[in-house]
């Protein structure tokens, strides 16, 4: 099975209920864009973030999650405090039919980005955890060990790095929206 145009995403979503809500085109308003894209669909983050903290100081066990060290976060704009991750869910829900392969991209993660080791706990750089079994991730808005399902690297591309005037930096790579 190959991958599957636009015009089968559009009608998937319009005669079947595969996206909900759905944009049968790219969406360009403000900076993220969001809908049907060159063989694909761009989803939306909703407004809802569970965003990891150890102010507690919580022993970070993947088999254990202490919800201490989770902070709920409702906003428009979301920060991610060094050394630190955030879980969000879609906007859209999916009903994908059988048969049906999806691959959902981070296409703005630098190589050291760092991704929980759901085994030892470890923080590990994404570039070296092509190997991890399990990670840390939110299931039914609950810390849980899930499987990690695939690791594709996008090649090299330039990065840049973006300081804000608190001093927190990020990285990302050329097509990473900002607000």
């Amino acid at each position: 099975m190959g991958l599957k145009p636009d015009h089968w995403i559009r009608k998937m979503a319009l005669e079947h209920g595969m996206i909900e809500p759905f944009a049968p085109n790219q969406v360009r308003e403000g900076v993220i864009s969001y809908g049907v894209s060159s063989y694909g669909y761009d989803i939306r983050v909703a407004d809802e973030f569970k965003i990891f903290t150890n102010v507690h100081s919580a022993v970070v066990d993947p088999k254990d999650f202490d919800p201490r060290s989770m902070v709920d976060f409702k906003g428009d704009v979301c920060i991610i405090p060094p050394n630190s991750f955030a879980l969000a869910r879609t906007v859209e829900y999916f009903r994908i039919p059988r048969g049906v392969l999806t691959v959902c991209l981070g296409k703005c993660l630098t190589g050291d980005t760092r991704v929980v080791d759901a085994e030892t706990g470890a923080y590990l750089p994404i570039a070296e955890a092509a190997h991890l079994g399990r990670t840390v991730g939110l299931q039914d808005w609950q810390m849980a060990s899930l499987p990690v399902s695939r690791f594709v690297p996008n090649g090299v591309k330039p990065v840049y790095e973006l300081t804000t005037r608190s001093g927190l930096r990020i990285k990302a790579t050329a097509n990473h929206p900002f607000r």
